[in-house]
């Protein structure tokens, strides 16, 4: 298996959170005593500026839920899959790069950021971690399902079955806040999904 390291991070927007991000956690908590779970643009998404690498990062489309709805789905999923709350924590983070100075202050030193690698844009995203300085693991992940928070908010506005690419916690949270209604009336305001 390699080297354990004692601290390890992901990090993501789980807009909402679902299998593959489950899967990227199983695997990257293997490889760490500790795992620090960042959940991505942490304020209200009107508040950031365009992401200068992916602008549709900060469509209030594509950021349905959140920050504590967010954190409730993560470590629900979490917890209901058998993780023990004393290996991880679920903190706020800024994506590492657009702000990497940030993440000298919410992460221990010599922490691993691990990268699953499903698309070119996690290597960019393992590159820029390397080019500020950061220790990087990677692995790739399955994604034979292609499993996406845009395919699942686009299953949500057809009326489509999303509850299969969730965790069960994911579901009876989305629904508890009304979040199926949320996503609808978002796509009719910005229907660009």
């Amino acid at each position: 298996m390699g080297k354990i390291s004692k601290y390890g991070f992901v990090y993501g927007k789980f807009q909402p959170f679902h299998l593959g991000h489950l899967d990227y956690i199983r695997t990257a908590a293997k490889k760490c005593q500790t795992l620090f779970v960042g959940i991505a643009y942490p304020y209200p998404i009107e508040t950031y500026p365009k992401d200068p690498y992916r602008p549709e990062n900060t469509s209030p489309l594509r950021n349905p839920f959140n920050f504590h709805e967010r954190l409730e789905m993560v470590t629900h999923s979490l917890l209901e899959d058998g993780m023990n709350p004393r290996n991880f924590f679920v903190i706020p983070h800024q994506p590492i790069y657009l702000e990497p100075e940030f993440s000298y202050n919410y992460l221990p030193k010599n922490i691993v950021i691990f990268y699953g690698i499903i698309s070119d844009w996690e290597k960019i995203k393992l590159n820029r971690a390397i080019t500020n300085g950061f220790k990087v693991g990677s692995f790739v992940l399955n994604d034979k399902k292609n499993i996406s928070g845009t395919e699942i908010r686009k299953r949500i506005v057809n009326d489509q079955n999303w509850e299969e690419l969730v965790p069960k916690a994911v579901v009876k949270i989305i629904k508890e806040i009304d979040g199926v209604e949320r996503i609808k009336k978002l796509f009719k305001k910005y229907p660009e999904i």
